[in-house]
């Protein structure tokens, strides 16, 4: 994490790993990768943060008796522009939109052409 006067990045990576079979399915590992920028003095008043980041997921097939793990994982690096709003100390709103800028699906499967987040948090 870095902060240069008012804009500053950061790094994240996260993995995921299932520890149980149940009713013969478990879920496929996931690692994500992140990295982004934001600017912190937009507007100063309400402390507005626009953000942009650069995620890379990559979810691996389900496996077990009851799973499909031929079409189930994929890879996609997704582009995402984000804001957050802090209108007081103890309130925060956030929101995102995840653009997929390059997706490779295993077979058959839905998926969504975009990823929206909004988020709301109080703050006792």
């Amino acid at each position: 994490m870095g902060q240069e006067d008012s804009c500053g990045w950061y790094t994240q990576a996260i993995w995921e790993h299932s520890l149980n079979f149940r009713d013969g399915y478990r879920p496929g590992d996931s690692f994500d990768i992140n990295v982004g920028a934001h600017y912190d003095n937009l507007v100063s008043q309400y402390k507005i943060v626009p953000l942009l980041q650069l995620i890379a997921s990559f979810r691996g097939a389900n496996n077990g008796a009851n799973s499909d793990p031929a079409n189930t994982g994929y890879d996609r690096l997704y582009i995402s522009p984000s804001i957050e709003v802090i209108p007081t100390s103890h309130i925060t709103f956030y929101a995102d939109i995840r653009i997929p800028v390059a997706t490779y699906i295993r077979e058959y499967q839905l998926v969504a052409p975009s990823l929206l987040t909004v988020t709301a948090e109080y703050d006792l």
